[in-house]
């Protein structure tokens, strides 16, 4: 199994928390100097402490997700390759800046997204360069896409609401499937009509399996 090494994210954690190295040493029952072993990446984070960093702190494992790291490692490698560094920048620094430093990962992001901007205002007054540099602003994909990686797929108040109202539906009938009595919620509440699709027509958006 691939060792973890998780330092500075383990650092960033304690120091939002108030924690000295021995304050958090204490509370997941280690030593001291094994807390600064695994703060300076010398010892890898194992998963007896993330969960004891999960059961003693409340911590979200998510924070210490390997799935945000390989996306954050994507986009940091596509941000490199529209910028045409010469001889590119090693996918080991990329991989670690996206591991260990994933909130300056997220700067470079938004960096990015505000240069590309730039650019395409620039471009729209006839002032951008046409030869060189990134002309496409962020599209509304983009933005969505970013918007629900940032908050790991989990909206809270929407997810309540959600759950409220299914609870009311089924309350109000519950011999009926959830899809077409949410049809009715919407076309009643908010007048807003479904309709779906033909089967011909909904072959066009699946996915190729070519």
């Amino acid at each position: 199994m691939r060792k973890t090494f998780l330092g500075v994210k383990l650092k960033t954690l304690r120091e939002q928390r108030g924690l000295t190295q021995a304050a958090l040493a204490q509370v997941l029952k280690l030593s001291p100097s094994y807390v600064n072993q695994l703060e300076n990446n010398e010892r890898p984070l194992s998963v007896q402490v993330l969960l004891r960093l999960q059961s003693a702190l409340g911590v979200d494992l998510q924070f210490f997700s390997e799935d945000d790291e390989a996306r954050l490692f994507a986009q940091l490698h596509e941000i490199v390759a529209e910028a045409g560094v010469p001889g590119g920048v090693p996918d080991a620094e990329l991989r670690t800046l996206a591991q260990q430093m994933p909130a300056m990962a997220q700067l470079l992001l938004r960096l990015q997204s505000r240069a590309r901007g730039a650019e395409q205002r620039l471009a729209s007054l006839g002032m951008g360069d046409r030869d060189g540099g990134l002309t496409a602003s962020q599209g509304p994909h983009e933005e969505v896409r970013d918007f629900f990686y940032a908050h790991h797929n989990h909206m809270d108040e929407l997810d309540r609401a959600a759950e409220a109202l299914s609870l009311q539906l089924d309350a109000a009938d519950s011999t009926q499937d959830l899809a077409p009595k949410l049809e009715g919620h919407l076309l009643a509440v908010h007048r807003v009509q479904v309709q779906s699709l033909p089967e011909d027509r909904l072959r066009r958006f699946e996915p190729s399996q070519g």
